[in-house]
């Protein structure tokens, strides 16, 4: 064998040594593809042409953790009031609302740890007070409130969000026997089946026991929230309207409409001019303060 032939021997081995040891680092490499880390290996990203594209989590409950700049896409909201971003650690706030419930004062939503608890407005605080009306007396509401459902005996009932007259933020309800609502920054207060009068209506919300525990109906309660919501009563001819601590009083102006009272026993009783009263003999009538004057009647 020559010297070259030797050597080309040595080459070819060399060869077929590297090529054996490549050879798992091959495959493997086919197995397991290359993941690219689009933080720090991309650039000017363009999702335009992809078919489809997911970039948020979803689900029907929000994660009991986040850290701020996460986003969640929650499936089973009404359509419009899906996304949350996550605010602060371990804190989601909705982003969508639907056409004629852009309100974000008093939201209630169900907690995306516990199905059995609600929370009430969760954006009211003392800097930034969420504030209703009542005529001209506004109520400011400076913290959130949780209502929590307790019991086990499984049937339906159904929950009244509102705003009572004096300002307390208020949960009626309707629940099988052995079962309740509990509140933390609100009154609950049960057999109530409908919106009571002077209140100001939130939301209605339906609600399922079951002998595990309650459930606040997953697809959400309807709101009944309405904005810049006004009505103004004038007073009239006779008419006068008075206005205390955000409820109107309407009245008879008697300096204007006579009004009927009580058969006066003498000349001087007390009254106010135009008063008037009639017995089976005379007509009365107050001519000024105090002052009665009276014409007998007849038949005929």
């Amino acid at each position: 064998m020559t010297l070259g032939e030797h050597a080309n021997r040595i080459v070819a081995q060399a060869v077929r040594a590297a090529l054996m040891l490549l050879a798992p680092l091959t495959s493997l490499g086919l197995a397991q593809p290359t993941q690219v880390h689009l933080a720090t290996q991309s650039r000017q990203v363009d999702f335009t042409q992809f078919a489809f594209t997911k970039p948020v989590k979803s689900g029907l409950t929000l994660p009991g953790n986040c850290s701020a700049a996460e986003l969640f896409f929650k499936t089973n909201n009404t359509a419009g009031t899906n996304l949350y971003a996550c605010t602060s650690t371990n804190n989601w706030t909705l982003l969508g609302f639907t056409t004629g419930a852009q309100i974000t004062d008093l939201l209630a939503e169900r907690s995306g740890t516990d199905v059995r608890v609600l929370l009430v407005g969760q954006s009211c605080s003392v800097s930034a007070p969420c504030n209703v009306g009542f005529g001209s007396k506004t109520v400011g509401i400076s913290q959130g409130a949780t209502a929590t459902l307790t019991g086990a005996t499984a049937g339906v009932g159904s929950a009244f969000l509102y705003v009572a007259v004096d300002g307390t933020l208020t949960v009626g309800y309707t629940a099988p026997a052995g079962d309740a609502i509990t509140c933390s920054g609100c009154a609950a207060v049960s057999g109530v089946a409908s919106f009571p009068a002077r209140s100001l209506p939130l939301y209605t919300w339906s609600i399922t026991w079951t002998v595990a525990g309650g459930n606040w109906d997953a697809l959400g309660g309807i709101s009944r929230r309405a904005f810049l919501s006004t009505k103004t009563v004038l007073a009239g001819a006779g008419i006068q309207v008075t206005d205390i601590g955000g409820e109107s009083s309407i009245s008879v102006n008697s300096s204007v409409v006579a009004t009927a009272v009580s058969v006066p026993a003498t000349s001087s009783s007390a009254c106010t001019v135009n008063s008037w009263s009639f017995d089976n003999a005379f007509f009365y009538l107050c001519t000024a303060p105090n002052t009665w004057r009276r014409v007998a009647t007849s038949t005929w």
